[in-house]
């Protein structure tokens, strides 16, 4: 429908599994619909780890399997899909060869630990705050980068490196 976001795989950071926006689709064939808290998990290249907890409604890729966690926190399923561990497990089942793709039955019989409730909460807050320790120094890298380049280039032009 007009108007709703399409998420495709290239919007999902295989890093961090935040949603990334771009307008480079013009058009769409078939999608699936989405809600926020849906766990949209990749059937294509699980190995890409584009697993993405969505945070509004909108229309994806049919190459991603879309569901709602039954009975555990959708923050820690998706940490946990996430996790290098899952993504080993699927990059081994994946079947196919130019396309190599992961099945939804084989999603469904993954053995995934299920702690209580609260402890699950201890965890994704733990992940948010390393999360967010990351995003710090990623940005704090990127301005040290960008002053490294300044002085560098000052350099070269024989000119004083700005302090």
């Amino acid at each position: 429908p007009d108007g709703e976001p399409y998420l495709g795989l290239e919007n999902i950071d295989g890093t961090t599994g935040d949603y990334i926006s771009t307008n480079e689709k013009e058009s769409i064939g078939t999608a699936a619909k989405f809600s926020p808290e849906q766990i949209l998990f990749p059937k294509l290249r699980p190995y890409l780890n584009k697993t993405y907890l969505a945070a509004f409604s909108g229309v994806c890729s049919t190459e991603f399997h879309v569901f709602s966690p039954i009975g555990i926190s959708a923050d820690y399923l998706t940490a946990f899909l996430r996790s290098r561990a899952i993504v080993g497990i699927t990059s081994m089942l994946m079947t196919g060869n130019t396309l190599p793709r992961l099945q939804m039955n084989d999603i469904e019989r993954l053995l995934i630990p299920v702690p209580s409730s609260i402890k699950q909460k201890r965890i994704c807050d733990r992940i948010n705050e390393i999360r967010s320790q990351a995003r710090v120094l990623r940005e704090q890298a990127r301005l040290d980068l960008e002053a490294a380049k300044g002085e560098i280039e000052a350099l070269i032009l024989g000119k004083e490196p700005a302090k």
